[in-house]
């Protein structure tokens, strides 16, 4: 397997990826000098977590049909 083949595919798949604005708007805040790098990461982690966990205990408590 040569290297440049697994990158040529990487790349690909990263920039047709790109296109998720919340990854853009993450990138955005990331290269802004006034906040930190940890923050913006910890940040959208969270926002991308708390409403797959909102959504599965709230399906949890629901009556199933």
């Amino acid at each position: 397997m040569q290297i440049s083949t697994l990158l040529m595919i990487f790349l690909s798949v990263f920039i047709a990826e790109l296109g998720d604005k919340t990854q853009l708007a993450t990138m955005l805040f990331s290269t802004n000098s006034g906040h930190g790098r940890l923050a913006v990461f910890l940040a959208a982690s969270a926002a991308l977590v708390c409403p797959r966990w909102w959504w599965c205990s709230s399906a949890a408590q629901s009556p199933v049909w």
